[in-house]
């Protein structure tokens, strides 16, 4: 079970093993203690570096970018 998380690793290095599920919490506060306790893994998306990052991403943009790269 993975988790969107800021301080997981960064998508670019993310190689989850099959089957698994991915979690994304609520945009104000995040995923839950509760989910959290039942991670096994943690994913970011890192801001880039030539362009100035936007302060979050919404929900649907963050499960979008984790699901194309977790695509094969």
């Amino acid at each position: 079970i993975w988790g969107a998380d800021l301080d997981g690793i960064p998508v670019n290095e993310w190689r989850p093993k099959r089957p698994s599920m991915l979690v994304i919490g609520s945009e104000a506060h995040g995923l839950s203690e509760d989910v959290r306790g039942l991670l096994t893994g943690r994913v970011s998306i890192p801001p880039s570096g030539s362009v100035q990052a936007a302060e979050s991403l919404n929900a649907a943009v963050a499960g979008g970018i984790l699901m194309h790269a977790w695509s094969p």
